[in-house]
């Protein structure tokens, strides 16, 4: 959705006016990844956050400080200044077109400063740049942010760990609360969200892990739900061992258990083969990077976020977006 910045525009209510250099204007800027658009929903467009205000608003726009007049209408136009017939007659050939004004009769000022010679009207319109074509390759960065600027990294391929990263969450409890549905409670808070895609290893009942699509996770981030996808014939075994009372719904822990979220979750792919990154979802994509040499020393920040525990080391973590191109290489 659209949002206010000033910028210095070339051609926005575009008047060449000879002794003008530029005009300020508001420019519309369109982010795509915020907004889903329908134009043929008959519940109206994104307009606003308060329905039916302006009239077409779905009350679905994600700010309130949005453009006015967005999807309300556009009107652009342009014309060339056109001299008058006698002043035609007045051309003096060695002169330039600025220099001719006042013989061609060209609008201008009174005293002759300024000459019109040519205009146009309508709205600038900015979309966001896509850095990657859709099943193109997401390469390490180059460059890191850091104290308000980007700083080159020197050997990108050797500074980071070519798998993007993925924290590893110790389980400390599962368990199977009603038949078809496992939960699962970690040690930490995680980023998991309904609908990722999440790895359950090590668990000693092993139908309980694999990868699976989650459908709930508590406020405290920490327990998120799963469905096992059982059968008809499995769903009535599993209720015949329930009602034995000595059912135990609990899975005995080992203390190796744990769980991570799956890369293609996150909108890309990584090939262990190729050690490689590739672009499997159009729009934003958030993919976090490890760098590949550790220190004794705790780095400052939150653990899985801006660094990891690994073997007695610690490793920075940094956390870069890009934007996927709906084109295919």
């Amino acid at each position: 959705m659209a949002s206010y910045f000033k910028r210095v525009i070339y051609g926005i209510l575009f008047l060449s006016v000879a002794g003008v250099g530029s005009l300020h204007a508001e420019l519309l800027e369109l982010k795509p990844h915020k907004t889903t658009y329908n134009l043929q929903s008959k519940l109206g467009l994104p307009i606003s956050t308060t329905f039916g205000d302006p009239v077409g608003s779905n009350g679905l726009a994600p700010t309130s400080d949005a453009t006015p007049g967005q999807f309300t209408g556009f009107y652009s136009a342009g014309a060339v200044v056109a001299p008058s017939k006698t002043g035609a007659e007045r051309l003096n050939g060695t002169l330039s077109l600025v220099d001719n004004a006042e013989n061609l009769d060209l609008p201008r000022s009174s005293d002759g400063s300024y000459s019109l010679i040519h205009g146009a009207s309508g709205a600038s319109i900015m979309s966001a740049q896509a850095s990657i074509m859709f099943g193109g390759i997401i390469s390490v960065p180059e460059s890191i942010f850091k104290n308000g600027s980007e700083t080159a990294v020197a050997n990108p391929h050797a500074y980071w760990n070519k798998e993007p990263f993925k924290a590893q969450h110790k389980i400390v409890d599962i368990q199977t609360p009603e038949t078809d549905i496992v939960q699962v409670t970690c040690e930490l808070e995680t980023d998991y969200a309904s609908g990722d895609l999440i790895k359950i290893s090590n668990i000693t009942n092993s139908q309980w892990n694999g990868v699976y699509d989650i459908y709930y996770v508590s406020s405290d981030k920490k327990t998120f739900r799963y469905r096992l996808g059982l059968s008809d014939s499995e769903k009535f075994g599993d209720k015949t061992l329930r009602a034995d009372d000595s059912y135990n719904p609990n899975a005995f822990l080992t203390g190796i258990e744990f769980c991570q979220e799956a890369h293609s979750s996150d909108g890309y792919h990584y090939s262990s083969s190729a050690k490689t990154v590739f672009a499997i979802q159009a729009g934003p994509v958030a993919v976090t990077w490890r760098e590949s040499s550790g220190t004794t020393d705790q780095p400052a920040g939150i653990v899985n976020v801006d660094w990891v525990k690994d073997k007695k080391k610690y490793y920075k973590l940094y956390n870069n977006k890009y934007l996927i191109s709906s084109s295919a290489i």
